[in-house]
């Protein structure tokens, strides 16, 4: 019996340890967004933008009548705890495609404050507001939380445009659902062109109004100068608006398909004249997807072309947390860690913003210990333009090395101010000589 007696009190301190690491390795689970890490709290609210689109290819009726506008932005107001991340029903709608169990998204919090005060007071006015565009038929711009909160917390102002009917589910500040297309669908090519030139007309629209919306808000934000960037369809209509938009000032394609005029060789591929980056996955270079070779080789302003390692199409998004959460069906997230994927994309992004403004960051110039996971494609600053992948041949196929960059940067240009070469000296002779044999070779 003794034996016995001493064998119970040590099952049960066993079982309660067994509960207590599972409860730690659940909590070593993401159960939050990643915090932003700027110098900013940032807050959210959700607007209905009352706008007519004719022939409106997804809304009942051909005729849609309203835009759901996010706004993330820098507040002083700080969170008391956790925050609400999504609505359940919209979380429930992803746990359900992608085979989450019941809950799994709709228990993430983050530190995202709802309706929280304005910066009055702060320079907002001197940023660009950031207008974004999510992918065709999802996710969600909510579901970009990880990225845009973070451009809050450094002081700028996005303007997610999410279209009613075209995203799988939205939920309007009054609590209306509107269910659109399913979070697994094949688009045709004649809807993704339609949805694509819509999307273009909701960037316009919404600059448009943004003077009356910011006056009705009382809001601090830029009303003359605006940003665009967005993932998949999203980022391809962002490239196409810069087009068509003279207050854009710069734009971010993030693994978007371009398509329109981008990528019209028949009459010629547009000159952006103004910033501009193509951000992928592992596979989206010039090799796999023509657009990609051909748009910057028109660009005669500073443009990057940057790709991921182990990086995959939804990983651009918040599934890049999503996918270690626990076994689940997710779809086109690769094997990169997702909370790195987070750290990169929001590295990448928030420095072509801040470029803007003056601030030079190290992550744009090139291959860097720090960020191995990045390959540059290629580059242009402005009057000087080079890209090794021409024509199929390039210096990585030619040195075995993943990176591909131009050499001898202008010492005014924002690559490096020094004018250091970007390559080791055995690399430069090898790339000077491709380089004047292919020129001279025509």
């Amino acid at each position: 019996m003794g034996a016995i007696k001493q064998a119970i009190p040590s099952a049960v301190i066993m079982l309660l340890s067994s509960v207590i690491i599972l409860g730690l390795l659940h909590g070593i689970c993401a159960t939050s967004i990643p915090p932003p890490t700027g110098r900013y709290q940032v807050g959210s609210s959700k607007h209905v933008f009352d706008h007519i689109t004719q022939d409106d290819p997804v809304a009942p009726n051909k005729t849609g009548t309203s835009l759901l506008i996010t706004l993330f932005y820098p507040t002083k107001s700080i969170p008391d705890g956790p925050q609400p991340y999504i609505d359940n029903t919209t979380a429930s709608v992803y746990e359900s495609a992608w085979n989450y169990t019941a809950g799994t998204i709709e228990k993430l919090t983050s530190s995202v404050q709802q309706n929280a005060p304005f910066l009055q007071g702060h320079n907002d006015e001197s940023y660009p507001t950031l207008l974004f565009g999510p992918g065709g038929g999802g996710p969600p711009s909510i579901l970009y939380t990880a990225l845009l909160s973070e451009l809050a917390s450094h002081g700028y102002t996005i303007a997610a445009i999410d279209h009613p009917y075209e995203q799988p589910y939205l939920q309007y500040p009054d609590g209306t659902s509107i269910y659109g297309l399913p979070v697994v669908y094949s688009f045709s090519l004649e809807l993704f062109n339609a949805i694509y030139e819509m999307r273009i007309k909701d960037f316009a629209a919404l600059i448009d109004y943004f003077p009356t919306f910011t006056s009705k808000l009382n809001a601090p934000f830029n009303t003359t100068h605006y940003a665009v960037f967005g993932h998949s369809l999203g980022g391809a209509s962002a490239i196409g608006a810069m087009l068509q938009l003279p207050s854009v000032i710069a734009g971010i394609n993030m693994d978007g398909l371009l398509t329109g005029d981008p990528a019209n060789t028949t009459v010629g591929v547009p000159d952006e004249k103004r910033n501009v980056m193509m951000f992928g996955q592992q596979d989206h270079t010039p090799e796999n997807e023509g657009t990609w070779g051909i748009f910057p080789k028109a660009q005669t302003g500073w443009w990057r072309e940057i790709t991921v390692d182990a990086a995959l199409h939804l990983d651009f998004s918040d599934a890049a947390i999503w996918k270690g959460l626990r076994k689940n069906d997710q779809p086109e997230v690769g094997t990169i860690n997702g909370p790195r994927m987070v750290q990169i994309v929001r590295a990448v992004v928030t420095a072509f913003f801040d470029n803007l403004m003056g601030e030079k960051e190290a992550i744009l110039d090139g291959p860097e210990k720090k960020w191995p996971e990045l390959n540059f494609v290629g580059y242009g600053n402005g009057n000087y333009t080079y890209n090794c992948l021409k024509e199929g041949l390039g210096l990585g196929t030619l040195l075995g090395r993943k990176y591909i960059f131009p050499l001898f940067p202008r010492p005014s240009s924002p690559l490096r101010p020094s004018g250091r070469p970007l390559l080791p000296p055995q690399d430069l002779i090898l790339c000077i000589l491709y380089h004047h044999i292919f020129v001279y070779l025509g």
